[in-house]
């Protein structure tokens, strides 16, 4: 079944329940004490179904042993749940397999829903290797979930399956309390980051992102480390207000600098806290990213896709605040499909095809894609269906622009379109090439639509009276997921199509994309450069002629529904109706 929504509205995954719950905030541990847990020391409840028949279900967390190194010698004495109904059989434990032994445990019964303060009986001294601790708690009908802090590895137990993992954008709500003589005090986690891939030779180029304080004292200052191809390259010192513990810090570089074009390894490490040495190094490190250097780099154009129908009551709202968010951009090219919750009289085919890069039955509107590009890496909190599709507004839209140009043409899109107004036919050329690496090359593809703006209407929902869409897929010149291309030995391709007299040609615009396309992943068609051009700006150049083409057959031949054929057509003979195609660019009559 799939769901259409309005994003104000639109569901989550469908098995979860998700719901405040009183009295279940989480707790903060002691000023001598670090909780070991996923959770921020504050944030709203939320709830996961169990199965019937489930005898105790449980939640458990792992915590592996580059983490438990830095405890070593602490003691685990109290372990804090929160449960969402009243059990008279519940234990918590610490162990090193779910199905094993445990190595310490203790019994717990409650009332009522909340959270539960369990001490062990024989706590548990860390020796450093790795440890679940979790719970189990009979008559429970949900299993409580808070505000993910940190995502490290989780376990539910809620269906007949037994222990299985869980990753659903909420954290259990467990906390291990750890006190002893040798704490971390200053402990923090590398965050997203946002380093890009790009960079002008000898200029520095910044860099931004995020970071977890999971020690005890406040986080005062911190020292990165830029590491260019395995090696030191230079070092960075911030000083911030304190960051306190159990709470994310954000923080912006001045960055790094390469001195020579080329291609790059690049990592990001966090080198040092308030001065010192961080005890857990393994959770400091960036991944690895490609770089790319060169002297100058070509401007491109990002490709901004737009999810909007007539019954969509918040899509009104969100394309005049597109518009105003976009208003002093002249680098972006808009396309919008009239798809995403259910269709209207300006859905095309293509369009419809474009939901497959929404997540699987959940469809909604206002949405946006910016070059088809999932950027959930460095901005998840606006990726949270895991696909290029997002909730749409002006904000989202200005922001995702920014983010997209600063990578640069990785591919040129030529562009020369050509309009007759007396047959209404218009043929577009799209040629270029490569200009920087491209992973999976072998997957372009070449798109080119017809759009048109400002079409009337007095029927959409969420507008008060008169309504003009903009920038509406007309007609799709290739097939919706697009020609194949050669990106390497350069492509030149021609289109034409006679646009019908309803269409405002003075109103519409061809737009040409070179996009990736990987039928195996959605996140893998990202679009590589764009390009459009308003019909009112186009040539005229197309003459009309009544003389048969002569010579050798020609390279393009197109009837006036912009179908090429192979061959050149007969010449009509005496009393047969003579047609109008397009060869070589020109009209010809046969």
């Amino acid at each position: 079944m799939t769901i259409h929504n309005s994003f104000h509205t639109a569901s989550r995954v469908a098995s979860i329940v998700f719901a405040a719950f009183v009295g279940l905030m989480p707790l903060t541990a002691g000023a001598d004490e670090i909780a070991l847990s996923n959770v921020s020391s504050t944030g709203t409840a939320l709830m996961e179904q169990v199965k019937s028949g489930v005898e105790a279900p449980g939640e458990a967390l792992f915590f592996p042993a580059s983490t438990m190194q830095a405890y070593k010698g602490c003691t685990i004495r109290t372990i804090k749940v929160a449960v969402c109904g009243a059990t008279d059989e519940g234990r918590v434990f610490v162990t090193s397999d779910l199905k094993g032994t445990p190595l310490a445990e203790q019994a717990f019964t409650t009332a009522g829903s909340g959270w539960v303060d369990v001490t062990l009986d024989s706590p548990y001294v860390v020796d450093g290797s790795a440890i679940y601790v979790g719970f189990e708690a009979k008559g429970q009908r949900f299993l409580a979930y808070c505000k993910r802090l940190v995502a490290d590895e989780e376990w539910i137990k809620c269906d007949t399956l037994g222990w299985k993992t869980y990753d659903n954008g909420s954290s259990s709500a467990i906390k291990a309390i750890v006190d002893g003589d040798n704490l971390p005090r200053t402990n923090v986690r590398l965050g997203t980051l946002r380093m890009p891939a790009y960079a002008l030779r000898d200029a520095q180029t910044a860099c931004e992102g995020e970071f977890f304080n999971l020690g005890l004292d406040d986080v005062t200052s911190l020292t990165f480390s830029y590491i260019v191809d395995g090696n030191v390259a230079s070092t960075e010192t911030i000083t911030m207000s304190g960051v306190k513990p159990r709470s994310k810090g954000t923080f912006t570089l001045a960055g790094y600098t390469l001195s020579d074009e080329g291609e790059y390894d690049l990592q990001l490490r966090i080198s040092a806290v308030n001065g010192s040495p961080d005890p857990i190094d393994a959770d400091n490190r960036s991944a690895t990213k490609r770089a790319v250097c060169r002297e100058s780099f070509v401007q491109r154009k990002m490709l901004l896709e737009v999810f909007s129908t007539e019954l969509c009551v918040n899509c009104a709202g969100a394309h005049v605040a597109i518009a105003e968010a976009m208003k002093d951009c002249d680098d972006y090219v808009e396309l919008c499909h009239h798809a995403g919750f259910y269709t209207d009289g300006l859905t095309i085919d293509a369009s419809k095809d474009y939901e497959w890069f929404y997540k699987p039955s959940n469809l909604f509107a206002p949405a946006l894609m910016a070059d088809r590009t999932n950027f959930g890496e460095e901005y998840p909190d606006y990726y949270n269906y895991g696909v290029p599709v997002i909730e749409g507004s002006g904000s989202r839209a200005r922001l995702f622009h920014d983010v997209a140009m600063k990578i640069p043409a990785l591919v040129s899109v030529d562009m020369n379109v050509a309009l007759d107004r007396e047959t209404r036919m218009v043929s577009v050329n799209v040629k270029g090439n490569q200009l920087l690496p491209v992973e999976g090359a072998d997957m372009a593809r070449l798109y080119v639509f017809l759009t048109e703006d400002s079409i009337f209407t007095t029927t959409q929902r969420g507008a008060l009276g008169d309504f003009w869409h903009r920038h509406a897929a007309r007609k799709s010149l290739t097939p919706s997921w697009g020609d194949a291309i050669d990106l390497q030995e350069g492509y030149d391709a021609d289109y034409s199509f006679v646009i019908p007299e309803e269409w405002n040609i003075d109103k519409m615009s061809a737009v040409a994309f070179v996009a990736k396309y990987n039928p195996d992943d959605k996140n893998d068609c990202n679009v590589l450069n764009a390009n459009s051009i308003e019909l009112s700006d186009a040539t005229s150049g197309i003459s009309l002629t009544a003389n048969d083409h002569s010579g050798e057959a020609p390279h393009a031949i197109y009837n006036l529904a912009g179908m090429r054929l192979k061959a050149l057509p007969k010449t009509a003979t005496p009393g047969q109706r003579k047609q109008l195609y397009i060869i070589d660019g020109k009209k010809v009559l046969r």
